[in-house]
């Protein structure tokens, strides 16, 4: 467990400092879009919002005393990063799924879950073979069979879930 957390925190960190900062007109176009139903515009919003925790909350808004200052609440961001994920995921956007997968790992935005968190990594592994034996499968073998067996019910619950939206909307 200790080794797939240390995994993903380096993954997050270094997707994460590849991202330029956009204008206010900029976000507001891509939330447009994003609200339109475009998965790649929800999956860069949950990105952004993550990624202002990691800038705004851990280095701008933090007081001499390693306190957040009264106007940042990580928690904020990271419920905003979980809203745009999951539209995303819902979408099936493999990244989005992932990025879920490791917020409900994490507990960032979401209680931590890690009958919820393997269970996007399944899901964003039916398409990744890499995401798939790094993050479902290596995580899938460390569990008890008891607790295997409920990460494959919930990732084929949201399988189901998703497969009738995506139904739905095709109509």
């Amino acid at each position: 467990m200790r080794l797939l957390n240390i995994i993903l925190s380096i993954y997050c960190i270094n997707l994460f400092a590849s991202i330029e900062p956009i204008t206010d007109s900029e976000l507001k176009e891509v939330i447009k879009i994003a609200q339109k139903g475009n998965r790649q515009a929800q999956y860069e919003l949950g990105l952004y919002f993550q990624n202002k925790v990691r800038v705004d909350v851990s280095y701008l808004n933090m007081n001499e005393n390693g306190r957040f200052t009264e106007n940042s609440n990580p928690e904020d961001y990271y419920l905003d990063a979980v809203k745009w994920f999951r539209m995303a995921a819902e979408n099936n956007h493999k990244l989005a799924q992932f990025s879920l997968g490791v917020l409900y790992n994490n507990g960032c935005g979401v209680p931590q879950n890690r009958i919820e968190s393997i269970a996007w990594f399944s899901l964003a592994g039916r398409t990744d073979k890499q995401i798939r034996a790094e993050f479902y499968e290596s995580s899938l073998a460390k569990l008890s069979p008891d607790m295997a067996e409920k990460v494959q019910k919930r990732a084929l619950e949201l399988e189901k879930e998703i497969d009738a939206k995506t139904a739905q909307k095709n109509k």
